[in-house]
């Protein structure tokens, strides 16, 4: 669909406003037809962030059975005069059937405008490609807010139905609702607890060789609820009795390890000798299966065996059970051993670079926009030269800061 008239007016405007070469080599023989409510784009004219905040209507001549790319795409970020982050993708849709952008692979959700506030005029330039056939993007999805938000919280900040705000996810962006489940979530309470645990371990190595080896990891895996009285009859019928003298026994924190049962019985067992949640010894830190030889080591190497073939029944299962025990060498236990020390050596600088990472890239959806480029985003998909485009032009409004707020997850 060609707006303006001819394909000169469209060259004409990308070229006089430095479109053309700043972010592609020549102009696209089609003028885009872009509408938000009653704005609408006409070849670099001026709207506002507050006009452009939604998703706009985007329209052009597709040929039947065809896939495409739709970009928006902003050069001058963070400012005309020194597009140092060029280019910063707004919006990135993939595998469009014919123009029902609605049913596309969404590849980077829409951003509006938000020009920081004294830059200036940003360009902001609607690209079209026709794909070669329906194609597999490798990059990462994009959102345009955080994780965190929820459809409840948008239904309030909005001031819509909840249901209004599913359907709108659902239909017109084809995004699908999922409860955010976190495991072993680690809390910045629990990083400080994990380094110290790991130096008090490593002192303890340095003055005893023999420490580590003396150490006994343990884990339970059953097909029934654990509670604290089961544990300890675990621990008293048959972990402890196989235990050789001067053990050091650790669990980590579950609910039935920390009954007071458990721990009086440890404390009898193993004096000055037991790690664990509440020991008076060396304390387990929270969320840690990374440290333990069971979780990172011994209950994969056992499903790994046992279910290579399916299970016949549960006799068959606890034969496989066992073979795959005993398949666990000396030489494999030595390389565990060494690969706990190694982990206890590199928690604490490791904790301390992940804060300074977590300090320097917040969680923000900019984060995976900067540094774009359609040129190359095209070459790599064998896209050829785009077939339709448009432009308008923006600067800094009262709706920037609570756009940014959106991408920050505030």
């Amino acid at each position: 669909m060609v707006v303006g008239g001819a394909e000169s007016l469209l060259a004409e405007a990308m070229e006089k406003n430095g479109v053309v070469p700043d972010v592609i080599p020549s102009a696209p023989p089609e003028a885009l037809e872009i509408t938000y409510g009653a704005a609408k784009v006409n070849l670099g004219s001026e709207l506002t962030p507050t006009e452009v905040k939604d998703v706009p209507e985007v329209k052009w001549d597709a040929d039947d059975g065809a896939y495409y790319v739709l970009c928006m795409t902003d050069p001058d970020a963070p400012s005309r005069t020194e597009p140092k982050n060029r280019e910063w993708r707004h919006w990135l849709v993939g595998n469009i059937p014919g123009n029902k952008v609605e049913q596309g692979e969404t590849l980077s959700a829409y951003v509006g405008s938000g020009p920081p506030k004294g830059s200036g005029l940003h360009r902001y330039v609607f690209l079209v490609y026709k794909q070669p056939s329906k194609l597999t993007f490798d990059e990462p999805r994009v959102s345009n807010r955080s994780p965190r938000k929820s459809i409840r919280q948008a239904s309030v900040q909005l001031n819509i139905p909840p249901t209004t705000v599913h359907t709108v996810l659902h239909k017109r962006l084809r995004l699908r609702a999922y409860k955010l489940q976190l495991q072993q979530m680690i809390t910045p309470n629990d990083k400080l607890e994990r380094k110290r645990f790991a130096e008090t371990m490593l002192d303890k190595v340095d003055d005893d060789d023999t420490f580590l080896t003396r150490v006994c990891f343990s884990d339970e895996a059953t097909f029934h609820t654990v509670t604290a009285n089961t544990y300890l009859d675990m621990l008293q019928l048959y972990a402890v009795p196989q235990l050789p003298d001067g053990a050091i026994f650790q669990q980590d924190g579950a609910p039935p390890h920390f009954a007071n049962m458990v721990r009086t019985f440890l404390d009898e067992q193993f004096p000055a000798r037991w790690i664990g949640r509440g020991s008076p010894y060396i304390t387990w830190p929270a969320r840690s299966p990374d440290l333990t030889p069971p979780d990172f080591f011994l209950w994969g190497f056992v499903k790994d065996q046992v279910y290579r073939t399916p299970v016949r029944d549960l006799a068959d299962l606890q034969e496989r059970i066992y073979a795959a025990v005993n398949n666990v060498t000396p030489q494999m236990l030595h390389n565990t051993w060494v690969e706990v020390e190694y982990r206890l050596d590199i928690l604490p600088p490791m904790e301390a670079m992940l804060r300074f990472m977590e300090h320097k890239f917040a969680l923000r959806s900019a984060d995976n926009r900067e540094k774009f480029s359609i040129k190359k985003f095209a070459e790599k998909y064998n896209l050829g030269s785009p077939v339709a485009g448009n432009f308008y032009q923006a600067q800094w409004d009262d709706y920037v800061p609570k756009l940014y707020a959106q991408l920050k997850g505030n």
